[in-house]
């Protein structure tokens, strides 16, 4: 099976923070991803406003943005 990447956006104790997911079920919905924040986070933290978005293109192994790359 195919492995699924996904950039997941949410609020944690009024902080805004994200985190890579990955799974084998396509698609991975925001109840799902609270789970596994859930389970990140401990049960007692704050989680709110939790966005999905797919990872299209992951990124390579050793590469840098232009913008952080020196002249």
């Amino acid at each position: 099976m195919k492995e699924h990447r996904y950039l997941v956006s949410y609020i944690v104790d009024n902080q805004p923070s994200s985190a890579e997911l990955s799974t084998q079920d396509d698609p991975l919905t925001p109840d799902q991803a609270l789970e596994r924040l859930k389970a990140l986070h401990g049960a007692s933290a704050a989680l709110t406003d939790v966005q999905v978005a797919p990872i299209l293109h992951p990124k390579e192994k050793g590469t840098t943005p232009g913008h952080h790359q020196q002249p």
